[in-house]
């Protein structure tokens, strides 16, 4: 049995060898950019005057844009309960599902 030390390193180098190769860098670019596309078919980017293509970095009307959206979904976070009971999260994925179903590009 490895010892728990061990088995840190051997995660450690794991993780280091991602990162060299860029491999763990290119994945969070892919989640970060397919969370975008999730916020975006939810409708909240309208809501916030959030564009596809808005730079929310460089824009100082963008980036109040974005605050604004950043704070919103933090305050919806705290109102759910931790961890979320299996029947709502079993709603919010139905109602993901049937987002799905109806918008124009989605996962088959």
């Amino acid at each position: 049995m490895k010892s728990n030390r061990l088995m840190v390193q051997e995660q450690r180098q794991t993780y280091t060898q991602k990162v060299e190769s860029g491999s763990l860098r290119k994945a969070h670019t892919r989640t970060k950019i397919q969370l975008g596309g999730l916020l975006a078919k939810t409708g909240i980017l309208e809501r916030f005057n959030i564009n596809i293509g808005d730079d929310l970095q460089d824009d100082a009307e963008n980036q109040d844009n974005a605050a604004a959206l950043v704070g919103c979904i933090k305050d919806l976070l705290t109102q759910l309960p931790n961890p979320i009971p299996d029947n709502i999260y079993e709603a919010f994925m139905q109602n993901g599902i049937r987002l799905f179903r109806t918008s124009k590009h989605h996962p088959q």
